[in-house]
């Protein structure tokens, strides 16, 4: 893929409060911001692999990580990191996208395809469709993206826009980035309560799914085909994790969004946000 100079630090200026969906927890105090979107750069792939290891939840440790995060990090195109201490500082959020066609050889997406692959199993109907895209349309765009639990949803349209708009760049010179459909990972989670009263409420009431990201809701409500699975591997070693999230059953989530509805979804996001 070709190389093309592009932001060196666009600023968004951000009175909010913390992102309060899902995990995020109890609204925050209200403070002003500046966060500036940079190219990722070679330098961010430690914090992209840990956002990724945010992402991914329990199932991280069979994927490859640091691969995924090094073709991000390769993309000269597409691509943004939020920093709030200039281009030298640690990424807070990131956003791109990967053509699963494009990189089949590579080990990392190996891995990270057959990981979806063996989760929408589960549907028949999705499965079927995801391996006809791939195999007639070329091209099948994964989209990572991940953020510090408090940074504000504000930035989240921002950064799709960069993407949407690097894209049209991309396609200008040839490069593979035309997606008809995108497959988005998300993470979402379920109260746990005591199995007496679980027992009973399950007979009634199905219960609700919360999801860390606002978006993420969005995403799923728009998209062509999603699936909700308990993770394959047992939350580990990582006490922070398990102390961050005692009550809570943790579930991954794979979508598939048409093009349309992507940016249909960020529209109304924006909507959501100015209210």
């Amino acid at each position: 893929m070709k190389g093309k100079a592009r932001k060196t630090g666009e600023t968004s200026s951000s009175s909010c409060e913390t992102d309060s969906c899902g995990s995020d927890g109890d609204i925050g105090s209200v403070l002003d911001v500046d966060f500036e979107f940079f190219s990722p750069r070679l330098s961010d792939v430690c914090t992209l692999r840990n956002l990724l290891r945010q992402l991914m939840g329990p199932d991280s440790d069979g994927l490859d990580l640091s691969g995924l995060s090094e073709l991000v990090v390769s993309q000269t195109l597409v691509g943004s990191t939020v920093k709030m201490d200039g281009i030298e500082g640690s990424p807070l959020a990131f956003l791109s996208v990967l053509n699963l066609n494009y990189y089949c050889e590579k080990e990392a997406v190996q891995k990270i395809k057959s990981y979806i692959m063996s989760k929408i199993s589960i549907n028949k109907e999705f499965y079927e469709f995801f391996c006809t895209c791939y195999a007639e349309l070329g091209s099948i765009g994964l989209v990572l993206s991940e953020r510090l639990i408090n940074m504000p949803i504000e930035i989240v349209p921002a950064m799709y826009d960069m993407l949407f708009e690097e894209i049209e760049w991309a396609l200008e010179d040839k490069e593979p980035y035309d997606f008809s459909y995108y497959i988005i990972l998300s993470r979402s989670y379920q109260e746990m309560e005591g199995q007496r009263h679980l027992r009973k409420r399950q007979r009634r009431h199905q219960k609700k799914t919360f999801y860390f990201h606002q978006e993420d809701e969005l995403f799923k409500e728009k998209s062509l085909y999603a699936v909700r699975y308990r993770y394959s591997r047992c939350e580990g070693s990582n006490s922070a994790s398990r102390s961050q999230n005692i009550g809570r059953q943790l579930q991954g989530e794979i979508m598939m969004i048409s093009r349309d509805k992507l940016k249909e979804a960020i529209s109304e996001l924006k909507s959501i946000i100015v209210q």
